[in-house]
């Protein structure tokens, strides 16, 4: 008695994946910089998955590859 239960853990682990989850993969992301990452991490804050999603598809897809 005393101790976290299954339950517990079952229910941080997910409030981690939908909410914080998205903002770590914008920051951690490679694929943009500077104030397009910033924007990517705005969105997926404020709208978490949905925003992550929205702006993946279409600016960070839209990027070219070899950005110099």
């Amino acid at each position: 008695m005393g101790g976290i239960s299954i339950w517990q853990i079952l229910i941080i682990l997910f409030i981690f994946s939908t909410g914080i989850l998205p903002w770590l993969c914008a920051l951690c992301s490679k694929k943009v910089q500077g104030k397009h990452k910033f924007i990517w991490f705005i969105m997926s804050f404020f709208i978490s998955w949905l925003g992550y999603l929205v702006y993946y598809f279409t600016i960070v897809k839209e990027l070219p590859e070899n950005k110099t």
